[in-house]
């Protein structure tokens, strides 16, 4: 991506490194809030005057707002797994923390469940 004398947009959450430069360099960064899509016309109208002139129907917008969401979802079912696995985790210790019970013994660790 060649972003020298020109104006770059990019997505910033994705992994990304600037190369050894000589000289001045300026980054503008600006985030967008994900309800920008739904504000209230009174609010769309006061971003033109004060020179936000922005595209709010931009399907291209919709489509990445959609994907935000997607991927936020993603991450909460990631995080909701290993969640899972770590309470699986503590519960299977503290049952092998009680060592053998009388049942499963006698089953020879079949079939019997310990309480």
């Amino acid at each position: 991506l060649s972003v020298q004398n020109a104006w770059t947009k990019f997505d910033g959450t994705k992994l990304h490194f600037t190369r050894p430069f000589q000289g001045e360099r300026y980054s503008l960064i600006f985030f967008t809030c994900d309800r920008c899509c739904s504000a209230e016309q009174a609010v769309k109208r006061k971003f033109a005057e004060v020179g936000f002139d922005f595209d709010w129907d931009e399907p291209r917008l919709q489509e990445m707002v959609q994907e935000k969401f997607q991927r936020r979802q993603e991450i909460s079912d990631q995080q909701a797994v290993v969640k899972a696995e770590e309470r699986r985790e503590v519960r299977r210790k503290h049952l092998e923390s009680r060592g053998r019970c009388m049942g499963r013994t006698w089953g020879g660790g079949w079939g019997l469940r310990c309480s």
